[in-house]
C-alpha cells in the first residue's frame, strides 16, 4: 500500500515537542495536505493538549475533506471505519467545562470512566456521560489506545446524565465495531491505496 510521507521538517518538529506543546506544532504547520492530515492522526493520541486548541482543530476537521479524514486513519482503523454504520451511537465521559470535546468513544464504559481518571477528575464538579449519534463521514476512528475513540466535529447529543465514582453505568450495549471481513478490509485497502494514488471517486461507497 502506498504510504502517505509526513514532511521531513514537520516530523522534525514533532519528534522535538513534548505532548503539551505537539498540537501546537500540527496547528502551526497546516498546509490542508493530506500530509499533514496523516501527522494529525499519527500525533493525535500524543497530544495533551487538544482541549485549548478545541475550536481551531474543530473547524479544520469540519472543513475537511474525506480524503482528509481518511489520510488520518491507520489500515486496521480504516478497514473497521468501513464496517460502521452510517449513523451510529458515541459516548463522551467529561464535566461541563469541556462537554464540547472532540473524542467520543463507541465503548460506554470506556467513556463513563474517563471524567475519573488521574488528569481527567475535576473537583467539585459533577462528571457527566453525554450520548450522541454521529455519521460515519463526518469521524475519525482511532484504535491505538484501545478506547475505541470517534473523533467527530459534529455530534448530535441525545442525552446526558450524571456519573456516579464507582458506580456501573446503566446497562446499555455499547455500538462495537464488527469483525472485518476480509471482503471489507481489501475493499477498504483499495479505497485508501485510489485516495493516496489522487482517485478521489467515491470515499463513501465502501460499505
Amino acid at each position: 500500500m502506498t504510504s502517505i510521507a509526513i514532511p521531513h521538517e514537520l516530523a522534525a518538529a514533532l519528534r522535538h515537542a513534548g505532548a503539551r506543546e505537539r498540537m501546537e506544532v500540527l496547528l502551526r504547520h497546516f498546509d490542508g495536505s493530506l500530509e499533514w492530515f496523516r501527522a494529525l492522526g499519527r500525533h493525535w493520541s500524543t497530544c495533551d493538549t487538544i482541549g485549548l486548541h478545541r475550536h481551531q482543530v474543530a473547524n479544520v476537521l469540519s472543513r475537511a475533506t474525506p480524503e482528509q479524514r481518511l489520510a488520518m486513519m491507520e489500515a486496521v482503523e480504516l478497514a473497521t471505519w468501513a464496517t460502521l454504520p452510517p449513523v451510529f451511537t458515541v459516548w463522551r465521559g467529561a464535566h461541563a467545562v469541556n462537554a464540547d470535546g472532540l473524542s467520543w468513544s463507541l465503548d460506554r464504559e470506556v467513556a463513563a470512566r474517563f471524567p475519573f481518571l488521574p488528569g481527567y477528575a475535576r473537583q467539585g464538579e459533577a462528571p457527566l456521560l453525554l450520548t450522541g449519534c454521529v455519521r460515519r463521514s463526518d469521524c475519525i476512528l482511532k484504535l491505538d489506545r484501545r478506547e475505541s475513540e470517534i473523533i467527530a466535529p459534529r455530534v448530535q447529543i441525545v442525552d446526558r446524565r450524571h456519573l456516579v465514582h464507582d458506580a456501573r453505568p446503566e446497562a446499555t450495549p455499547p455500538i462495537t465495531p464488527p469483525a472485518v471481513r476480509p471482503s471489507v478490509a481489501a475493499r477498504a485497502a483499495a479505497l485508501l491505496r485510489a485516495v493516496l494514488s489522487g482517485d478521489r471517486g467515491n470515499p463513501e461507497a465502501v460499505a
